[in-house]
């Protein structure tokens, strides 16, 4: 398999929106991304179309869309469980 930087060498850039050959810099399209690759945990810090970015960025809100609802199913179990021992205990209350 090619690696990702030779196969960007030999094939020629060409606007998704302009259907023309890329303009890079000059394009209000093209912007800076810094961070961690949602796939591979490598550090990006690359210009490129933001069309391109799209799909990395989808990914990681994706990831992080499923930390949250993790997060919050574990806070509501929590709740659940706290609310059956104050509902067991002012029972046991009420029995006296």
């Amino acid at each position: 398999m090619q690696s990702m930087k030779s196969w960007r060498i030999s094939v020629a850039l060409k606007c998704p929106l302009l259907k023309k050959p890329c303009i890079g810099a000059d394009c209000m399209w093209w912007m800076q991304l810094r961070g961690k690759h949602p796939q591979t945990a490598q550090p990006v810090d690359e210009y490129d179309c933001a069309v391109k970015w799209l799909v990395v960025t989808n990914i990681e809100t994706t990831q992080n869309i499923i930390g949250v609802q993790a997060a919050t199913e574990s806070f509501r179990n929590e709740m659940v469980r706290q609310q059956d021992e104050l509902i067991e205990v002012a029972g046991q209350r009420k029995l006296q």
